[in-house]
């Protein structure tokens, strides 16, 4: 598939992704105390996931793109991340 190298780009920040058809998810997976790193390393990702996309001549469809927060209402309650930055 022309997205195979997308696993290595997003591997490289220790994310995971599932694809589909037309589209991926990429998530990562962390402890309420490690969010922020977490975030910072999503956002990074993410920056390279662009990059390999546009040096690939395809294009993310930004008004597509979600990030939620997953978990029980305990820990999202300590969730402190009020934003996460997606794209420069």
């Amino acid at each position: 598939m022309y997205t195979a190298e997308l696993s290595h780009v997003v591997a490289q920040h220790n994310l995971k992704f599932h694809r589909y058809a037309d589209e991926c998810q990429i998530y990562v997976s962390t402890l309420v105390n490690a969010v922020h790193r977490a975030t910072d390393r999503f956002s990074c990702g993410l920056e390279d996931v662009e990059v390999w996309m546009t040096a690939s001549r395809l294009r993310l469809n930004a008004s597509k793109m979600q990030v939620m927060w997953l978990g029980s209402r305990h820990n999202l309650d300590r969730v402190t991340v009020s934003e996460v930055q997606v794209l420069t």
